[in-house]
Order: C-alpha cells, then sequence, then structure tokens
C-alpha cells in the first residue's frame, strides 16, 4: 500500500514524456533498466530504479506500466447485473460465526517472521510458497470433502510468485456462471529504507488483507460452500514496486478472455488510530461505483463497525490493476486514508499493533462478498 502525497521536489526531476517518445528510445530506456511509471491517468515517466524507490519513501502511488498496458473488451465485464440486496444472511451468518482470531494470529505470526517479504529478495520467494502450502493443504481437505478447489503460484521475472486459490463452481447448484469472483490482497512487504536486506514485517501492510482473505478461503472451504460462479482468492507479489503482480493477473485475464463478476481488495485492515471511532473504510475513487455501493450493502447486513466513504488516490493498491484494465472493482481499508498506520514500509509494521478485532471486521466483509456474488444466480 502506498498513500498519495503531493512532493514538491517532483517537478526538479528530469523525466521522459513516454508518449512524445520514438518506439525504439523506449526499448533502448527499458534494456537501460528504467522503468516506465504511471502517476496518474495521463502522466507517464521513464525513471530508474533509486527514482522509483523515492517514490515509495515519499508515500507517492504509482502504477509500473513498463510491460505494457491491456484494456479489457465489454465482453469480459460484469454481463448479470449484482444482486438488489444480500440474499444470502443465513449462510454468511453461520460462516462469519466462525471467523477464528487464533487461526489469523498464527498465520500472521509466521508470515511476519520473515525477514521481509519484498518481491525480490529470498524470503519474499519463500514467504509467497509458504502462503500456496497453506491453501493447498486447505484445498485438499476440502477437495477430500468434494469440493473443487485449485492452487497454483503465477511466475512472474521477479522471485517472488503470486498465489491463485480458485473454488470453481458446482454443478449441482444448478446452472453455472463463468464469470469470476475475485479477492485479492498482496503478499509482499517493504522496508523502503533497504528495500533487500532491511527487515519489514508487513503485519499491516498487507498482512493483514493476506489473511484476511485466507480466513475468508478457511471459512468457505470448511463448510463445503460450492459456488456458481467460480472464487478466486488472489495474494499478489511485488505490489510495493508498482502493482506488478496483479497488473501480470490482469494482463492474463484479458488473454484468456477471462470474465469477472467483481473484484474486491483488502489492504491493510488491522490499524485504528487512537482516540477515533473505527471504521470500514470503502473507497470511492478509482473503482466501480456500483460494486461498491453493493460492497457498502454488505457492510451493513453483516459487520458491526460501519462503513464509511475515504478517497484512496492513483494506484493505491492492486484494485487499480483490475479498475485501470476496465474490470468492475472495489476496495476496503482500515481507515480514512489520514489516519491510517504510520509505520508500514518500516520495521515498525509489527504484530504488536495489530486489532484483531477490527480485522475480523473485514474478514466478515470478504467472506459476505465472495458468498453473496458466488451464489449469485
Amino acid at each position: 500500500m502506498r498513500v498519495t502525497s503531493i512532493i514538491a521536489s517532483m517537478a526538479a526531476m528530469c523525466f521522459w514524456s513516454a508518449t512524445a517518445m520514438p518506439v525504439d528510445q523506449q526499448l533502448a530506456l527499458k534494456e537501460a533498466g528504467k522503468r516506465l511509471i504511471a502517476l496518474s491517468d495521463t502522466d507517464r515517466q521513464w525513471m530508474t530504479d533509486d527514482e522509483v524507490l523515492g517514490l515509495i519513501r515519499a508515500d507517492t502511488s504509482f502504477i509500473d506500466v513498463t510491460d505494457g498496458e491491456v484494456t479489457a473488451p465489454k465482453s469480459l465485464m460484469r454481463a448479470a447485473a449484482l444482486p438488489a440486496t444480500p440474499t444470502q444472511q443465513t449462510l454468511v451468518k453461520s460462516l462469519i460465526a466462525g471467523i477464528s482470531e487464533a487461526q489469523m494470529k498464527s498465520f500472521l505470526t509466521k508470515f511476519t517472521g520473515y525477514n521481509n517479504r519484498y518481491y525480490k529478495s529470498s524470503t519474499g520467494k519463500a514467504a509467497a510458497l509458504w502462503l500456496a502450502d497453506q491453501a493447498r493443504a486447505l484445498a485438499t481437505e476440502a477437495n477430500a470433502k468434494g469440493l473443487n478447489v485449485t492452487v497454483s503460484t503465477f511466475s512472474h521475472t521477479w522471485g517472488q510468485s503470486s498465489v491463485i486459490a480458485r473454488i470453481n463452481p458446482s454443478s449441482g447448484n444448478g446452472t453455472t456462471k463463468p464469470e469470476v469472483v475475485v479477492l485479492g490482497a498482496h503478499l509482499d512487504s517493504i522496508n523502503s529504507r533497504n528495500p533487500m536486506s532491511g527487515r519489514a514485517p508487513g503485519a499491516d501492510d498487507d498482512g493483514s488483507g493476506s489473511v484476511t482473505i485466507f480466513e475468508a478461503y478457511r471459512l468457505l472451504l470448511a463448510n463445503g460452500v460450492a459456488p456458481v460462479r467460480p472464487i478466486e482468492f488472489q495474494w499478489y507479489a511485488g505490489e510495493e514496486a508498482g502493482l506488478l503482480g496483479s497488473g501480470k493477473i490482469v494482463a492474463d485475464f484479458v488473454a484468456r478472455k477471462v470474465p469477472v463478476y467483481g473484484m474486491l481488495q483488502m489492504d491493510m485492515t488491522a490499524y485504528t488510530p487512537p482516540n477515533k471511532p473505527a471504521i470500514v473504510g470503502i473507497a470511492t475513487d478509482f473503482t466501480d461505483p456500483t460494486l461498491s455501493k453493493f460492497v457498502q450493502a454488505l457492510n451493513t447486513a453483516y459487520c458491526t463497525t460501519r462503513w464509511a466513504n475515504v478517497k484512496c488516490g492513483y494506484g493505491c493498491s492492486d484494485h487499480a490493476s483490475w479498475n485501470k484494465a476496465g474490470f468492475p472493482a472495489a476496495f476496503s481499508f482500515e481507515s480514512s486514508f489520514s489516519d491510517s498506520n504510520p509505520d508500514i514500509h518500516s520495521d515498525r509494521d509489527t504484530l504488536a499493533k495489530v486489532n484483531y478485532k477490527h480485522m475480523t471486521e473485514f474478514v466478515k466483509l470478504a467472506t459476505s462478498f465472495a458468498v453473496e456474488l458466488g451464489l449469485s444466480k
């Protein structure tokens, strides 16, 4: 997660215009190790790794578009309307009654035990493989009871893989539907002062989001939930470096012509600011308004902590990769951005500041999103 700020010194940097540059010059810059960085829908700049790291240190959001940008055709957009109101309340309430703070704490303790989860580091690679193993273990148990669950690692050109766990639809529920329901979080972390070897437990950013959707995944499998639509839980590599993993997965969806019913991103779900009421933030910018309104309805139906509108900024988390390509995406966050965790991207983002009760509210939201959209006919 990167919280957007305005940098006065930005104007003094030496940048190149991506739109006015011949292709051969752009290729030369790429071969020289420079990255094409999107700072807004209209601003593209070629930057060195040090300049990109400067953006991270300044909490400036961006998207790395060096390898191209994709737009999904309308045929891949949500074809069926969203439910007018939540319709699976009996099932959802029974599922969320089984949320386990102990399970979440166990996962997060191991996940933060890696020195860091930086997308280029050996420990970042190991953390992704560990997460995949945990997802596979649950899938094996669920498949033995009749579900159809697959877990795969999505390889990238850097060391860390993204992880995708998919609950395939069951024909026993009637006609199955092709549109995928996606829940996302990013599995990487970063110490902005020393990315490769600095300590970056990433308990909140985004260990909390990773645990949130993993607990929702566990609940669905433990209770034998068989959807009519595929439900994918996706843990993205390289978010901190410009939404790299999610960008590749979105491009793969477009290339394979995979339709999407809705995507919900969970990035930072475990911090509550002192002396202020807790909220479940739902982003109103760079998201799909109709889907975001439905997420608000899910919060009202299933959560104790009520929602509030927040603004996230350009490219602030992986939902932006989906939104940018035209897919319907929503984003939920722990607080207003002005009140968010001040210790991210450092060795201070630790378990000591994790609020598991607050995180539980986001598990409720993730679980209800998966069930309501995955079972909607």
